[in-house]
């Protein structure tokens, strides 16, 4: 499979990766990820990588050339003891696109039905080629015929069992209209769902300040190599 990618990479990594493929904030990683070239290839060549539910093997997150502290933001559950693995059949498969959008629930959603639907619960993309329903927690200028809660995980679900709200916005994209305003807090109480409010604050207090002081440690720096 190595062989496969590297050979598609030797042809294409000095073109533009196509935005409407991959999120933006991939294009930003800089040159030592080969990661973001990997996932254009899996895009271009519609394949899908395969994770099991339960790990074999996780992320530490030490400091290094990626991360200035050790943290273990992308530490997963680790599986103890044995397991019999049971593949699905791919057309039986849960699929996601490259934007981590759930992309084998379209047809299922209970609005929207004979419409061409994009999925953007990220709020991530910003292309909608031939959509005619988008499903986002982003505000666009486009009208606005309903509004979910998000209630369920994962969170596509709450597309599958709707309950009011304010979280989701379902666009209509034939009509433009004014942009619905985004409730941040509860999305983030949403993805924070075991930290406390106060956890929180500490939490961004800590962050802010070491981001401010690294910010005058490299400017320190700069200016030391400057008047040299």
């Amino acid at each position: 499979m190595w062989i496969f990618f590297k050979t598609w990479y030797n042809s294409n990594y000095d073109k533009d990766i196509h935005l409407d493929n991959i999120p933006e904030y991939i294009l930003q990683w800089d040159e030592k990820s080969w990661l973001k070239y990997y996932m254009e290839y899996i895009v271009a060549t519609n394949k899908f990588f395969v994770y099991p539910q339960v790990a074999l093997s996780t992320n530490h997150s030490d400091a290094g050339t990626h991360c200035d502290d050790d943290n273990n933001d992308y530490q997963v559950p680790l599986l103890e003891g044995s397991k019999k693995y049971r593949f699905p059949p791919f057309d039986e498969a849960v699929k996601y696109d490259a934007f981590f959008e759930r992309i084998d629930i379209l047809e299922k959603i209970p609005f929207g039905k004979g419409k061409i639907i994009c999925l953007d619960l990220y709020g991530k993309k910003k292309i909608f080629t031939n959509a005619e329903i988008l499903i986002s927690t982003a505000p666009h200028h486009y009208r606005v015929v309903k509004k979910i809660q998000l209630k369920y995980r994962p969170h596509e679900i709450n597309c599958l069992f709707p309950t009011e709200g304010d979280d989701i916005f379902v666009y209509d994209l034939r009509y433009v209209d004014i942009a619905p305003l985004k409730k941040h807090y509860s999305k983030s109480r949403y993805d924070m769902k075991t930290i406390h409010w106060t956890e929180a604050l500490r939490y961004g207090i800590v962050g802010l300040y070491k981001a401010i002081t690294k910010r005058i440690g490299l400017l320190f720096i700069y200016l030391l190599c400057k008047d040299k």
